[in-house]
Parts: C-alpha cells; structure tokens; sequence
C-alpha cells in the first residue's frame, strides 16, 4: 500500500512539474505569451477612404510585446500574422508610466505595406503621444493607409487596450 501512494505521489509530482511552463508564462513558441506581455484587445474601423464611409468593423485579440529599451512594440494576433511598429520619444510619467510618438512608418501585413501613423491618447506641452504605457497596461491609437484604387478599403483607425499578462 506504501509503494502504490508512492508512485501516486511520484506521478503528481511529474505531472505538476511538466504544467510548470504553463503556469509560469511560456516561451512564446505556441501562441502564448511570455509573463510582463500585454494580453490586447483592438476595435478597427474601416473606410473605404481617408473622411469616406465607413465599409466595416472589427476586434481583434492576441497579446503585445513592449521593449522600452529597443523602442517597439510587436502585435502578435492570435488569428492573423504578427506585425511591429517602432516608438520614440519617450516621455516619462511618475514612477510607472510612460508615453511614447509613433512616427509615420510602413508597416508590412499580410504582403502588403501600409503607411501607419499614430494618433493622440495622451498630450503634454502641446505634444501628442500616441502610446500610454501605466504599470499594467498599454493604450495605443493609430490610423493606416492603403492607397490602393482597387481595395474597397483604403484607410483605417485602431483603438488598442492591453493588460499585463
């Protein structure tokens, strides 16, 4: 009776140990985000032009990996391909947060190139910052460009509000 507790208690402890990547965040390869990530959820509108109608809606979840110190910011979808849009200008608030400019880039998705630009969450001296970043969690906006006569969507806004994983 000893031997079968024994091996009941061995086999627990195997199975808590393998469960320990999961509880403790993983590395990234299937999906999952690393603990310090920040679990996203974005509301896109689309329109068929920069001021024209707008064609259709969407959310899209999966999690964002900040880097401060190499100024990016990556998206990493859960359904869809994983994209980066690069900060400058940090400028620090208080002890914990911290606002950041998005600059006019091109960003890649999907093979095609958009013209991406941020737009305003935060303002100070009359400078806008496009990304607030506060000890938990993450708020970016930004408006894309596609200028292609052949889509029926050439423009898009993005509203992004992440919590630390």
């Amino acid at each position: 009776m000893k031997t079968r507790h024994l091996y009941i208690f061995i086999g627990f402890l195997l199975v808590l140990a393998s469960c320990g990547s999961e509880i403790d965040g993983d590395s990234g390869d299937n999906g999952l985000p690393e603990k310090g990530n920040f679990i996203y959820n974005s509301d896109v509108l689309y329109y068929d032009k920069p001021g024209g109608d707008e064609v259709h809606q969407d959310s899209f979840q999966g999690y964002m990996v900040y880097d401060g110190n190499k100024k990016s910011l990556a998206f990493k979808p859960f359904d869809g391909t994983d994209w980066q849009i690069t900060i400058q200008n940090g400028l620090q608030i208080g002890a914990d947060s911290v606002a950041w400019q998005i600059d006019n880039q091109i960003v890649s998705l999907g093979g095609e190139d958009f013209t991406l630009e941020g737009l305003d969450v935060f303002s100070s001296n009359g400078q806008e910052y496009h990304l607030l970043k506060t000890q938990d969690s993450i708020f970016v906006k930004y408006r894309s460009y596609l200028l292609d006569n052949a889509s029926p969507v050439n423009y898009t806004t993005a509203n992004v509000k992440g919590e630390e994983f």
